[in-house]
């Protein structure tokens, strides 16, 4: 049979730790997806296996992780998971996020994004949207901490998009940690161009997709098809557990249905990466207790959830290797350690972002010969007089101080 005829092959997706636009919840810290491209036949044959191989039954009418009859309550869900991973090796991609430092990289997204969309390239390119997701996301990550109630307005206005519902990130001058610099250079650019944020915000209040704007499931979803599982194969057909984010963006995916070619953007780095992904339809959102795929896309799910979670709960760590190797390169996990805060490109990345922040203050066109600030604010903090430390200063009256 030719390829054209040939039809189109299954990819199966779910996922595992979902609390929508609550980025700042503490029961579920992260978020997992996965996806694998078993045929339904093989599928449904791995399914028979796991059942076929218990000693104790599996009572349950559906393979799950979780839940009131999930796999994870079992005393040999640990060989369960193995099973799975290593039938699937080679076959499934996942995506981990930590919700905070997602939150965090949101923030770029819908604070500075709209004030330099114009020349962004200048400022992705660099990096700089990964140093600030880096470092608010330290800022916010405990839970509680001094800096909560500045996470739950990045949450609040990134639902609403209305500078009035966030009046910490808007109006006032929160009180921050002394090691909140990036986060307090951030408020400072948030106020200063509140009305230009406000005025290209507009649109996304109007989508009707503002409500699931942080949810995390479109953005894996993305990453694990069109830049992993979509590029091994031609066309495909895309098999989601029923998702009320999904659906709601189904326009926006509807998009790569007869999309053979591959799609150049840019990526980290600088670098260009290709989206590929041709599907034959729509995304098909179906009840997993009928498909045995999408039953296997759970329990990977469930897995990764597992072993990237709450250390005190993980009977998995042993199968960590087999996840590790199927994590695709998108995920977001915080860093052990702090950037050091010498390096001239740390220091090149606080120099703009105080230069944005007085900018901002005095209303004055933020992209203005930025690309020569960068080239010489690098330029200075490579040479060896420029990597000298220095006191840390203050940055605005009664700002925060110190290390981002």
């Amino acid at each position: 049979m030719s390829q054209s005829l040939a039809p189109p092959h299954p990819i199966w997706c779910d996922e595992s730790g979902s609390t929508g636009n609550d980025l700042t919840n503490t029961d579920q810290p992260i978020f997992t997806y996965a996806a694998h491209d078993l045929t339904a036949d093989q599928s449904a044959a791995l399914v028979d296996r796991i059942r076929s191989t218990r000693v104790r039954p599996i009572q349950a009418v559906e393979l799950k992780a979780r839940g009131k009859t999930g796999l994870r309550k079992r005393d040999d869900w640990p060989e369960i998971a193995r099973l799975t991973l290593e039938a699937l090796d080679g076959h499934f991609l996942v995506t981990v996020m930590d919700k905070r430092l997602a939150l965090a990289a949101k923030a770029f997204e819908y604070i500075f994004e709209p004030v330099l969309e114009d020349r962004s390239r200048i400022f992705y390119d660099r990096g700089l949207h990964i140093f600030v997701m880096e470092a608010i996301g330290r800022t916010i990550r405990d839970a509680g901490g001094p800096a909560e109630a500045v996470a739950a307005e990045l949450r609040t206005f990134m639902t609403s998009f209305k500078p009035a519902d966030a009046p910490l990130l808007f109006r006032n001058e929160p009180t921050l940690p002394p090691d909140a610099a990036v986060l307090g250079l951030l408020l400072r650019f948030a106020r200063g161009y509140r009305d230009q944020i406000a005025a290209r915000s507009v649109h996304l209040e109007a989508s009707g997709i503002a409500h699931w704007i942080l949810d995390l499931a479109a953005t894996s979803f993305q990453s694990l098809l069109a830049r992993g599982l979509g590029g091994r194969h031609g066309k495909v057909q895309v098999y989601c557990d029923e998702s009320e984010p999904l659906e709601a963006m189904n326009d926006y995916f509807e998009a790569w249905i007869d999309r053979p070619d591959a799609v150049p953007i840019p990526g980290p780095g600088g670098r260009f990466v290709q989206l590929k992904l041709d599907m034959a339809g729509p995304i098909r959102f179906e009840r997993s207790i009928d498909h045995a795929g999408l039953q296997l896309a759970d329990v990977v799910a469930g897995a990764t959830y597992e072993i990237y979670g709450d250390p005190a709960k993980n009977r998995l760590g042993e199968l960590a290797p087999l996840v590790a190797r199927h994590l695709h390169e998108d995920h977001m996990l915080p860093d052990a350690v702090a950037p050091d805060p010498s390096n001239p490109m740390v220091r090149t990345h606080m120099h703009i972002l105080r230069l944005l922040a007085a900018r901002a203050e005095l209303r004055q066109d933020p992209l203005k010969g930025m690309d020569r600030e960068y080239y010489a604010a690098l330029k200075r903090f490579s040479r060896p007089a420029g990597r000298v430390g220095r006191k840390p200063r203050q940055d605005g009256p009664g700002g925060p101080k110190g290390r981002a």
